[in-house]
């Protein structure tokens, strides 16, 4: 990072939203729009990191977004800017994608996302439900989710997974238990099936 073009933006005062619109220009034209998603924790492998650690250092969280908007403007061209969300949250993950960030690292067999079935809907189904979550958070931001695995020290990319049948139930204010099913592509797309309370 230039030390000295760092220490400029931040003299500089500039109000945070322009700040961020800029790094995210820069992210746009230096990374492009994917968000690489990693589901587990990577090797240390030198990509530039804001987790808790940086948040308490940081004392809240507009001046932890105003340091990744620097580290972006700042930093190595063209270089990744990682989000950790299990330090920082899911929010303020999604947020920091429009103030420069590129990656965001969430431990998908620990987030808590919504409410799934009990024993009826299976670890690989709830993975996959997870997955998909977290890629629609992504693409709320105006982003394109790219998945990133970690095994046996090594990353693999893939695109999120469309295809796996999965269901989920869940509980919404002033509705009956419902069901989600996503049969995939081959089936017509996402299928999304709810029922006012006292509905039949």
């Amino acid at each position: 990072m230039s030390t000295l073009l760092s220490r400029a933006l931040e003299a500089a005062g500039l109000d945070l939203l322009v700040l961020g619109a800029l790094a995210d220009r820069l992210r746009c034209a230096e990374r492009g729009d994917v968000v690489r998603l990693h589901l587990d924790r990577p090797a240390d492998d030198g990509v530039r990191t804001f987790g808790r650690t940086e948040l308490e250092a940081a004392g809240d969280a507009q001046v932890l977004l105003r340091s990744i908007a620097i580290a972006r403007l700042a930093g190595e061209r063209g270089a990744p800017i990682r989000i950790d969300a299990e330090g920082l949250g899911l929010p303020l993950a999604q947020v920091a994608l429009a103030y420069g960030a590129d990656e965001i690292v969430v431990l998908v067999g620990r987030v808590a996302l919504e409410v799934f079935g009990g024993d009826d809907v299976s670890a690989k189904e709830k993975a996959v439900l997870r997955e998909r979550e977290l890629c629609t958070l992504i693409r709320s931001a105006g982003r394109t989710p790219r998945i990133v695995e970690h095994r046996h020290g090594e990353a693999f990319e893939r695109d999120p997974d469309v295809t796996t049948p999965a269901q989920k139930k869940f509980r919404a204010p002033g509705r009956e238990v419902a069901e989600v099913t996503y049969p995939g592509p081959a089936s017509g797309g996402f299928r999304e099936l709810e029922r006012e309370a006292g509905d039949v």
